[in-house]
């Protein structure tokens, strides 16, 4: 995990991210690189995963910034176009042997965790004080029928990705069937009832779709961030995309909706990636995800209070009831889309226009100070709890304008420039000066 900020205003973009990395073993590291100069006007960050199947990514971006040279395009999106050809260059990289290890890996975190909850819904039936009563094989056969249709069908609902080819996850699937049987079996394998053919077709349909679906699946999720510049471009734009894993010979990716200062009124935009929770409270008052569960919290308020009310209700036939219950029901819809809309209003105006009519105003390396705040603000939660601190190292920070182009103002080093006059040799043609001896 990791904590990254976009800053940006009609001067520049300011980007920031923290060096924490992760491994499976919950060994964090505070080194990591994940914002990169791609050319004189703009830079890239990386996000969750380091790696694309292994690939680091840092390897991957510097070795497609060696490529791009001094190519320049107009408009900043063209620059992920040629990240993306470039992935699809290296296709060598990531052989089909790769391809079913990290696939099948994919498919038995997900299985494991459909199991997990069938065992503990057969566990809370089982240890009740109350005798259970009725044919127990046909209780859990329908716990096992429910749980799996919970967790599969909006997979294999979801719109279908167009960056792969439209049977990739069959193919893949195909090739992978004894393997998936294996998984199936060891990971269902309980001592009552068998899975039936209804519930491992609908476990088979799940691992395509994993593949298949528009979304990534969080195991194989990297983001990738691109702003800056293209040549004919005034103003900053910025370009985020979802990466996955390799299929046949593609990658599976999202690309995320363009921001592009100067178009439709947008002077300003802050934007955070992945551990954002607390920099997301501080611009919008409070963090997304318990905004979310107010809203739910407010919905079974209501209901309560209306089933409640009718209840109190002496002498209430049925048919009155029902229509009772349908007249309070468009009015808890009303009222609770006026909640929303407050909430909403509250938030923009006491918040995020505040921050945006700030943001308008700053210059260059108060943007710089205002991106690697955000960042330190998730380091400090994660610091300040007993969790694993997936935030945390040096913060990188830069920022990217068009006149100054990329211009780092904050960057760590695992080695002295002093010590390796080599690398300025190699990578600027220069040897090192005293100004170098602190890099």
């Amino acid at each position: 995990m990791t904590s990254e900020v976009a800053v940006m205003n009609r001067l520049a973009v300011a980007l920031a991210a923290d060096s924490a990395v992760t491994t499976a073993q919950k060994k964090v590291f505070n080194s990591a690189n994940k914002l990169f100069l791609l050319s004189q006007t703009v830079g890239i960050m990386v996000y969750n995963n380091a790696s694309l199947m292994h690939v680091p990514w840092e390897t991957l971006i510097k070795d497609f910034r060696k490529k791009l040279g001094d190519e320049r395009y107009d408009r900043l999106e063209e620059y992920g176009d040629a990240l993306f050809a470039y992935l699809a260059s290296k296709m060598h990289l990531f052989d089909r042997e790769a391809q079913k290890r990290f696939f099948l890996d994919m498919v038995d975190s997900y299985y494991a965790k459909i199991a997990e909850r069938i065992r503990r819904e057969l566990n809370r039936l089982e240890s009740g004080f109350t005798p259970l009563e009725g044919d127990m094989d046909v209780k859990r056969r329908a716990i096992y029928t429910r749980v799996i249709a919970q967790e599969t069908s909006d997979w294999t609902a979801a719109p279908r990705t167009t960056s792969l080819d439209a049977n990739a996850g069959r193919e893949l699937g195909g090739e992978c069937s004894v393997e998936i049987n294996r998984l199936t079996t060891e990971r269902f394998k309980v001592p009552h009832p068998q899975l039936g053919n209804e519930e491992v077709e609908a476990l088979r349909n799940f691992a395509f779709s994993l593949v298949e679906a528009e979304a990534i699946a969080p195991l194989s999720l990297s983001g990738v961030v691109i702003a800056g510049f293209g040549e004919s471009e005034y103003f900053p734009v910025l370009q985020a995309f979802e990466v996955g894993d390799v299929y046949g010979s593609k990658v599976k990716f999202v690309r995320k909706p363009v921001v592009r200062i100067g178009e439709n009124d947008q002077d300003t935009h802050i934007e955070t990636f992945a551990d954002s929770d607390t920099a997301d409270a501080f611009l919008h008052g409070l963090p997304a995800e318990f905004e979310r569960r107010i809203f739910e919290w407010a919905v079974m308020a209501a209901e309560v209070i209306s089933r409640q009310a009718i209840a109190q209700c002496t002498g209430v036939s049925t048919a009155t009831a029902a229509d009772l219950e349908a007249a309070l029901e468009e009015v808890r819809e009303a009222e609770i889309f006026k909640f929303v809309e407050r909430i909403e209003k509250h938030k923009q105006e006491n918040y995020v226009w505040q921050t945006e009519d700030a943001i308008y105003n700053l210059p260059k390396d108060e943007l710089a100070h205002v991106a690697a705040a955000l960042v330190n603000i998730n380091l400090l939660k994660k610091r300040m709890s007993l969790s694993i601190e997936t935030v945390g190292g040096p913060i990188d920070v830069a920022v990217i304008s068009k006149g100054d182009g990329f211009v780092w103002i904050d960057r760590k080093h695992y080695f002295s420039a002093a010590k390796n006059p080599q690398f300025l040799q190699g990578r600027y043609g220069r040897k090192n000066t005293a100004e170098d001896s602190d890099k």
